[in-house]
Order: C-alpha cells, then sequence, then structure tokens
C-alpha cells in the first residue's frame, strides 16, 4: 500500500468517524423501504459501473501507481460485487495498483470484516493491493470543504461513486448543508433512483415495512411537478391506517405523468414526517440534471429503479 493509498483511507476513517450517529437512525426507515429482491436492480448498476469504468479507463493514460478510490454509498455486498468486478478489470488496465474500498453505512465489524477478508483476496489474485474502510455512518453525514476532499481524494487517479439500490433517493435536494463535492469529483458515478412508476406496484411491500417498523404509523407520499425549475405539489396521499394511497397514488402518478415530476416518500409518525424522506425523480428529472454535481450520460431503467450514469463536473475542467 502506498503512502497515497494509506492517507486516502486513513482521512476517510476520520471524516466517518466524526459523523453523527443520529443521521444514521434518521435513514433507518428509509433504508428499509429500499429492501428489494428484484435481480435487475442489483444486476444493472453494477453492469453500467464496469461499462463506465471500463471506457474511462480506455481513454486514460496508465499512472505509474494507480490508485482507485470507489466509495458505495449503500454499503454492504451489492458494493461488494461491484468493487471485484472493477479489480478485476483495473488488474488488467492498471496492474500493480492500489484500490481504497470506502463502504458507507457499514459496521467495521461484521460485514465490515467480510468485505474486507473477500476483496483483500480479490485484489492478490488480480495483483493488486486493496484497503477497506467500513463504518456504520452515511456518505451524506459528511460536511466536506474542498481542502477536506483534496485530502480524501485528491491523490487518487481514478475516483469512483457508486449508489446503487436507489439509495441515492436519500440525497437532500431542498436545504442541502453544501456541494456533495465527492460526487463532483467521481470519475465515474451510477446513482440509483427509486422509479416512481414502479410505486403503486410495491405499494403491499411498503405496506409491510409500515406494519412491522415501530415507531413508523404511515408514509406520506408527495407528488410535485416542476417548472422552471421549481417543484410544486400536485397532490399527497398516505399508507396507513386511513389513508388512501391504494386509490389515490396511481391517480396523482397519472396525472403528474403529463409533467416533470418526483415523488417523495416521507415516513409518518403522529402524524408528522419522522425521520428521512426518499425522493423518486421521473426519467425527465434525472436526464436535465436533478443533482448538480453530476453530468449525467444516460439514465437506465433497471426493475423498479432509474440509475443514472455520469462523472462529476469537477472532473471535466
Amino acid at each position: 500500500m502506498t503512502e497515497r493509498a494509506t492517507g486516502a483511507a486513513t482521512f476517510f476513517s476520520q471524516a466517518l468517524t466524526n459523523v453523527s450517529e443520529k443521521l444514521t437512525r434518521d435513514q433507518r426507515i428509509a433504508r428499509q423501504l429500499l429492501c428489494t429482491s428484484d435481480p435487475f436492480d442489483r444486476v444493472v448498476p453494477i453492469k453500467a459501473l464496469v461499462e463506465a469504468a471500463g471506457h474511462f479507463l480506455g481513454k486514460a493514460s496508465r499512472p505509474d501507481h494507480p490508485l482507485t478510490v470507489f466509495m458505495d454509498r449503500l454499503g454492504g455486498g451489492d458494493g461488494a460485487r461491484a468493487a471485484s468486478a472493477l479489480i478485476g478489470l483495473l488488474g488488467e488496465a492498471w496492474p500493480r495498483g492500489n484500490f481504497v474500498h470506502v463502504a458507507f453505512a457499514t459496521p467495521s465489524r461484521g460485514v465490515g470484516a467480510l468485505l474486507r477478508a473477500n476483496l483483500t483476496r480479490t485484489g492478490a489474485d488480480a495483483g493488486m493491493v486493496v484497503d477497506v474502510v467500513a463504518h456504520n455512518r452515511p456518505v451524506e453525514g459528511l460536511r466536506l470543504s474542498a481542502d477536506d476532499v483534496e485530502r480524501l481524494v485528491g491523490e487518487a487517479d481514478l475516483v469512483i461513486s457508486f449508489a446503487p439500490g436507489g439509495v441515492a433517493g436519500l440525497t437532500e435536494i431542498e436545504g442541502r448543508a453544501g456541494a456533495d463535492r465527492l460526487l463532483a469529483r467521481s470519475h465515474v458515478v451510477v446513482c440509483s433512483f427509486p422509479d416512481p412508476e414502479a410505486l403503486v406496484a410495491d405499494l403491499g411491500a411498503l405496506g409491510e415495512v409500515v406494519e412491522r417498523e415501530p415507531g413508523l404509523d404511515a408514509l406520506g407520499f408527495r407528488v410535485e411537478v416542476e417548472s422552471d425549475g421549481a417543484f410544486a405539489e400536485l397532490g399527497q396521499t398516505l399508507l396507513g391506517e386511513g389513508g388512501d394511497a391504494q386509490e389515490r397514488l396511481w391517480v396523482l402518478l397519472d396525472n403528474a405523468r403529463r409533467q416533470r415530476y418526483r415523488i417523495l416518500i416521507e415516513p409518518m409518525r403522529g402524524g408528522l414526517p419522522s425521520g428521512t424522506a426518499l425522493s423518486c425523480p421521473c426519467q425527465t428529472i434525472l436526464e436535465r440534471g436533478l443533482l448538480p454535481e453530476l453530468v449525467v450520460g444516460r439514465v437506465v431503467k433497471a426493475g423498479s429503479r432509474l440509475v443514472a450514469v455520469g462523472r462529476g463536473r469537477d472532473t471535466l475542467t
């Protein structure tokens, strides 16, 4: 492991330690809503990531001591499978390199230990040195200055942001504390969002989450349409006791389809929003630039997800 790789891993560990545990608790319900068994949700983002990384490597010159920083915003097994595929690709294109795998929202023990063992072995088979940083804190908790980002990824030759499983929907669009600087500095970005077109079919599974989760009374669905860069509410409905989402959501969705729109899913407790909401933008919203730090190359439908593939805006200058 080179000093550059060791430094990146150390800085990420320090930065994640400073993220409040409260944000992990706030996101817990929203992450439960993302659970899916659809194989397309899992396969397509990894395939898109490998294709995008291969395209980048085909154009980039090979560094003397290549360093790749891979950031998995979901955490867990999907990111590990994607990292394994990337390590195989990098082992051929950039042999004898270093690979730093950052697993957000992943306990350092248990799952993190398994990731570390598996990816270290995969790296050794490919002739690469792998370091794994796993911490049970989400990326949204990082509040990074330009200097912070330079310490984290400034030494890397390839920076990748991977947000599978719809987890990009956790991004706060309004009232954000600051720019997503890590996304902006990523040479390859794959961001997966829940597809609003699939929500009516998913109401049964979402209702099961409401029934089994303590402290969750209902889910609110707020349908908004976009005009001149601003969102206006079209209507709301509730899934849970006394709610009418089973009858009303498809009507709101049908009306919203005539415009650019998104649906916000809000966990509710005592009639009030509780915890992190989930943003479900339509394909046109993604293509037009929902995230200002991301230049979208294409949007792919993948089961109940929309997958945006592109690169960070700061990598174009």
